[in-house]
């Protein structure tokens, strides 16, 4: 049912960097390795060891293959229960924006909710709102948040429709969202002094 020798047994698990129950068990001569793939793709090792030099029984083997499939299931659900949580979380920050915008009759308040909510329920390090003035053909910074957003409003920050390094002034030219995952590797990428 178990391991001939439970008293000699030591056993550990990695899971991408880190390791989990008995390190020496990676390195002892006498072991069982048994991979943990999810979607295809090795995650971790589980490594069931001697101490002493003793050989492994077809058993024992079956029960490591038993114990990485229930392993990489437990991952799998974990993952994905992650993964919901997040969805739901993101739901309810959207219901959030929706009632403050249907709720709100101040337009400026109702920017500032907006980009306050957005920066602390998504967990973003800024978020701010630009609109377009027509007369100066260019977009305006009407909401950002905390303080830094509040100073750069303050400050009447604009962008030029046409300015060439800047993703805001690019996305509204192109009457789309962008995604980029790292802004300051994007040509069209342009600093702004108050932020990181």
């Amino acid at each position: 049912d178990g391991m001939q020798f439970p008293a000699l047994c030591r056993v550990a698990v990695t899971l991408g960097t880190e390791v989990y129950g008995t390190p020496e068990a990676i390195k002892l001569p006498s072991q069982i390795v048994e991979g943990l793939r999810l979607d295809g793709q090795l995650i971790g090792r589980i490594y069931i060891a001697y101490t002493e030099k003793q050989d492994f029984i077809n058993e024992e083997s079956a029960l490591i293959g038993g114990i990485g499939r229930r392993v990489t299931d437990y991952i799998a659900n974990r993952r994905l229960l992650e993964r919901v949580q997040a969805t739901v979380e993101g739901l309810q920050t959207v219901a959030e924006v929706g009632t403050a915008i249907t709720t709100q009759q101040d337009t400026r308040q109702l920017l500032q909710n907006v980009v306050d909510l957005t920066k602390t329920k998504f967990n973003f390090y800024h978020a701010h709102i630009y609109l377009y003035d027509e007369l100066r053909d260019a977009m305006v910074l009407s909401a950002g948040a905390g303080e830094i957003g509040r100073q750069m409003v303050s400050e009447s920050r604009q962008i030029a429709l046409s300015a060439p390094r800047s993703l805001v002034a690019r996305a509204a030219r192109e009457r789309r969202s962008l995604v980029v995952a790292n802004v300051k590797a994007d040509p069209g990428f342009f600093p702004l002094p108050l932020l990181p």
